[in-house]
């Protein structure tokens, strides 16, 4: 007897539990080579403003709520695609909320992420 096995998608409690405790001020556990989605924070050059970091799930279901294939882990950086296993050791620990990403994708700074800040001379953007 052949038995079908629905597969489901991940839960928001999988996808995004690490974030969630971390951000909630836990240590959960923290692997290099295991990203954790989420939102995040960091710095392109050593003084620069901070950028907003995400990571997430990509999942495809059909109608009934099955998973078509493997789910796939993304990230961007400042807006661009990138590897999440590479960015993951500049991000962990760096929870933020998903507010405090879309403020910071709209901030002056990010016209130029890349040049360091004289912080003495210049206001935070947080």
């Amino acid at each position: 007897m052949v038995h079908n096995m629905m597969r489901t998608p991940l839960t928001t409690d999988q996808m995004y539990g690490w974030w969630q405790k971390a951000l909630a001020g836990e240590r959960p556990p923290l692997h290099d080579a295991d990203p954790q989605a989420g939102w995040y924070r960091r710095r392109l050059v050593k003084n620069g403003g901070f950028v907003g970091v995400k990571i997430y799930w990509v999942q495809d279901v059909d109608e009934a709520g099955e998973l078509l294939g493997t789910p796939t882990l993304h990230c961007t950086v400042n807006g661009r695609e990138t590897d999440p296993y590479a960015e993951w050791s500049w991000i962990a620990g760096s929870a933020i909320t998903p507010e405090e990403y879309d403020r910071l994708m709209g901030a002056n700074i990010m016209d130029a992420p890349t040049k360091a800040v004289d912080w003495m001379k210049e206001a935070p953007p947080f």
